[in-house]
């Protein structure tokens, strides 16, 4: 595998289509909780979209991470100092901007963070000793994405050593996936089960999927990604007819399917080319739309709990609350992504690049 400076845009627009799902969700789940509103297969919809739409990173972040480095980069000190320090330099600023907005309305609301909490979050750290202590509402998968990148150095170490270990840490994963499911019970939202279901084992898989994935497309299978990606949608939304509530799709057998359905997603995008108007490189509306809404993806993720708290805290009705953090947030995502992303992106690559860890301009995923 050959690192490439050329990103993969219909990933990017999957990122970026799933975050908008998960704000949606939860809009529609803090406005109308007791789910009047839609008859209980949409809510259904809505629940899977949410829920896995978070999967969905885990799987994503692997595939980017395998194109940008492969199994021929992280080959020494300088190239893991590189990796470390982008992974830092894209998760880190974003992440204690939310945990300081986040802190602000707690603080509003008469509740002070505890101190090593807050300086678990503000560290990146979180993750290692629970996701559920995250500061940030929905920050859980931060936590965990820490964790997994930690690992995939490893990951790359072993494979580079011995194929088959993607192979043998699917199984693994998928094995302990399943096995976790037993001391997953109740709903999901209880906050005495949070720390279980964040747990990193229980997403393990997703991230070694993405990996494996990637192997896949590399080896230019024959089999076409969109029969797949029927059969496997086919039979999950036979199974998810019989699905009652959000602990049924995130536990026992049906947890196995629907992970192999975002996994199968994830993979299936791949042939997919978004249009390009002339010679210049220049995009439809919509085509650039979407390439946008995939770049600011995790301002999205993290920024729309805030502006509904936010609109919350003015007065709005809980209509004003879902529409207004639909419109407002990409506004607010855009200006964050080019205020505080992009400059500190840029200012990582310079760093690295100054004491020699970086070697290419490698697009950071």
């Amino acid at each position: 595998m050959n690192p490439s400076n050329q990103r993969i845009e219909s990933i990017d627009v999957l990122r970026g289509l799933f975050a908008l799902s998960i704000m949606v969700y939860h809009c529609l789940f803090w406005s109308y909780e007791n789910q009047f509103l839609a008859p209980q297969g949409v809510w259904r919809i809505i629940d899977w979209l949410g829920i896995y739409g978070v999967e969905s990173f885990f799987v994503i972040s692997a595939l980017s991470l395998s194109h940008v480095y492969g199994r021929t980069r992280l080959h020494d000190l300088a190239s893991v100092k590189d990796y470390f320090w982008k992974r830092v330099v894209r998760l880190w600023p974003l992440f204690t901007l939310a945990v300081l907005v986040a802190t602000g309305f707690r603080l509003l609301n008469g509740e002070p963070p505890v101190p090593t909490d807050l300086a678990l979050n503000l560290t990146l750290m979180f993750g290692f000793v629970d996701a559920a202590k995250s500061a940030v509402i929905g920050g859980w998968s931060i936590g965990v994405e820490v964790v997994l990148y930690a690992a995939f150095p490893l990951i790359v170490w072993l494979t580079r050593h011995w194929r088959p270990t993607l192979l043998f840490l699917l199984v693994a994963s998928f094995a302990a996936m399943m096995l976790w499911q037993d001391r997953i019970t109740g709903n999901i939202m209880d906050p005495f089960l949070g720390s279980l279901y964040v747990h990193p084992v229980n997403h393990l898989f997703f991230f070694v999927a993405g990996c494996l994935a990637y192997e896949v497309w590399q080896a230019k299978p024959k089999f076409s990604p969109s029969w797949s990606l029927a059969i496997v949608t086919l039979t999950s939304g036979l199974i998810w007819v019989h699905s009652t509530n959000q602990t049924d799709i995130v536990t026992g057998w049906k947890r196995a399917l629907f992970a192999v359905l975002v996994v199968t997603i994830c993979w299936s995008v791949k042939p997919l080319r978004l249009p390009v108007r002339g010679a210049d490189g220049s995009r439809p509306l919509f085509a650039a739309a979407l390439l946008h809404l995939g770049a600011i993806s995790y301002s999205v993720y993290l920024m729309h709990p805030f502006l509904y708290q936010g609109l919350k805290l003015i007065g709005a009705t809980p209509l004003q609350m879902a529409v207004g953090t639909v419109i407002l947030t990409p506004i607010v995502a855009s200006g964050v992504y080019r205020w505080l992303e992009q400059p500190m992106i840029g200012w990582g690559k310079g760093v690295s690049q100054k004491y020699g860890w970086s070697k290419t301009s490698s697009a950071v995923p």
